[in-house]
């Protein structure tokens, strides 16, 4: 470059070369950007329940889903496990309902599923069941009121597991003494009732501090991935730099874990944090088999804001990532994470948990959306759904997308 030529340039013309400039780098970055192809995208039912704290009906959010197909009594469907937000319990200024807040942002009483059977996941054909844990009925959860609920609702990110003739629903919450615990509900039937066991898995090999349960068979051992903070401490993306936290303490962000647990979900060993896409806040991890590979989907605070097709721009920092097991016999050799994105970020920002299935010889991505139509956009969430690609040849990964308009029939179009 000649800078001293550049000085003699008339500012004019400096002007036109700056914007031609900015134009050129929209021009790439919505080329780039849409390139990653759109899918249209299917919801579960809205809901309305009954509020105990507030003696009313109100709208209720779903988030988290969990789907899974099972066969039982010779019926086979799809069921969608979601976690619920309660949109007036988490937006009314009450002082009495303040408390009951998780965090300050959300406000999860409970667990419910929702069946389909057609080939198509139609999703005008969605039966939508009752509550199956609530928290109140958690006996090692935060200390429960006089008015029937948990001390806060907490009720996060759940999965459901059949083994034998029983169905086991892993879920996490906030135990008795304010720390993060994954506990064990139980039933014979996949639509419940469900029984919360009297305490939480064991806190042996550091299992504390702990969420967002995932549970898989490999063979004949069970595997259990989960969330935790990580073992690595946090370093700047574009110094390389550590982090730290403003008391000076070292900066350590939570990570996916993954352990051995026993067919009875009672304990677990060998626990491995697997160092997926660090630098990054993960959650929501999801183990599934896409033909004979064994993957994992997380949710990734990492995407870059980028150019929306009509102007605007999609959400900076929350995508689904995926990674494949090195091998498929032994899970715990660790996970390639190469295959990267695989829900683009939408929508309104927040994390996009979720879960992967193949269903009548079709592949399906569910996951949420945080909707703002209810205040802050925190406080009320929405599952969603979209038919989904594999690559044979990249050891069916599910190709990366983007969920774009409302439809009843999801389908590999947009």
């Amino acid at each position: 470059m000649h800078f001293p030529k550049l000085k003699k340039t008339s500012a004019l013309f400096l002007k036109s070369i700056a914007v031609v400039s900015v134009v050129t780098s929209v021009i790439v970055a919505a080329v780039t950007t849409h390139a990653q192809p759109l899918r249209n995208r299917a919801e579960l039912p809205n809901m309305n329940t009954w509020e105990p704290l507030l003696g009313k009906m109100t709208p209720e959010g779903t988030a988290d889903p969990s789907a899974v197909v099972f066969n039982h009594n010779g019926e086979e469907k799809v069921y969608v496990y979601t976690s619920t937000d309660s949109k007036d319990l988490c937006n009314t200024d009450r002082a009495i309902a303040k408390r009951y807040k998780g965090n300050g942002h959300f406000c999860m009483q409970q667990y419910r599923v929702f069946t389909n059977s057609t080939a198509n996941l139609d999703a005008r054909n969605w039966t939508t069941h009752g509550g199956l844990v609530w928290q109140a009925s958690v006996p090692w959860a935060r200390q429960q009121t006089t008015e029937g609920h948990g001390g806060s609702a907490t009720m996060w990110a759940p999965d459901v597991v059949k083994n034998g003739n029983t169905y086991y629903m892993l879920f996490p919450t906030l135990a008795k003494n304010n720390h993060q615990r994954i506990g064990v509900a139980t039933a014979s039937n996949p639509l419940g009732p469900f029984t919360a066991r009297p305490n939480p898995i064991s806190t042996a090999n550091g299992f504390d501090h702990v969420f967002d349960p995932s549970a898989i068979k490999v063979g004949n051992q069970w595997y259990i991935f989960y969330v935790k903070t990580g073992t690595e401490q946090a370093r700047d993306k574009k110094t390389g730099a550590l982090r730290y936290r403003d008391n000076g303490q070292p900066l350590y962000f939570k990570s996916i874990w993954m352990a051995k647990i026993d067919s009875n979900f009672t304990s677990i060993s060998n626990p491995r944090d697997l160092k997926l896409d660090r630098d990054s806040y993960l959650e929501g991890p999801d183990a599934y088999y896409a033909g004979n590979d064994l993957w994992v989907q997380y949710a990734s605070v990492s995407a870059e804001k980028q150019a929306k097709p009509g102007g605007g721009f999609y959400p900076a920092g929350y995508e689904l990532k995926q990674a494949v097991a090195w091998n498929n016999n032994r899970p715990d050799h660790m996970f390639d994470t190469r295959p990267g994105v695989q829900v683009h970020s939408f929508g309104t920002q927040g994390t996009k948990h979720g879960s992967v299935i193949k269903w009548k010889d079709k592949y399906f991505s569910f996951y949420h959306d945080h909707k703002s139509a209810f205040g802050a956009p925190w406080a009320f969430r929405k599952a969603m759904y979209s038919q989904v690609e594999v690559d044979a040849n990249k050891r069916n990964q599910v190709k990366p997308f983007r969920p774009d308009r409302k439809v009843n029939v999801p389908s590999i179009g947009n």
